[in-house]
């Protein structure tokens, strides 16, 4: 995963748990002053600027990755594990690894297999 994504979950989970740190003492004692209405604000405070970190740094971009790997699995465009079938196509040789993605061996094939996408 991501960098940023590790990032806006540690701030969250931070937030999160200092906040209820600091407010679970003025549970225990029950006190209903100005302090705890305080604390509570901040703690609402925090959740919001964990979960707007969190978004901004990487869980949108899962949430979209999934959502629409979703839509061209229902559709039957794309398996749903994606990378066993890449891989499955490199030990055929129809594929091969450059990098972190996938190129076509032979470029007949890659127009062949676009020629018969659109016919349909």
């Amino acid at each position: 995963m991501r960098v940023e994504f590790w990032v806006g979950l540690g701030s969250f989970l931070q937030s999160i748990l200092g906040q209820i740190g600091e407010l679970a003492p003025g549970l225990v004692d029950k006190l209903t002053s100005v302090r705890l209405y305080i604390q509570t604000f901040a703690l609402l405070f925090g959740l919001l600027i964990g979960i707007t970190a969190a978004l901004r740094f990487g869980i949108l971009a899962i949430m979209q990755n999934y959502s629409l790997r979703f839509a061209f699995a229902r559709n039957n465009l794309l398996p749903w594990r994606l990378v066993p079938f890449l891989d499955h196509c490199v030990d055929l040789i129809f594929l091969r690894r450059v990098g972190g993605g996938y190129i076509f061996v032979h470029r007949l094939l890659m127009e062949h297999f676009a020629e018969m996408y659109e016919k349909s």
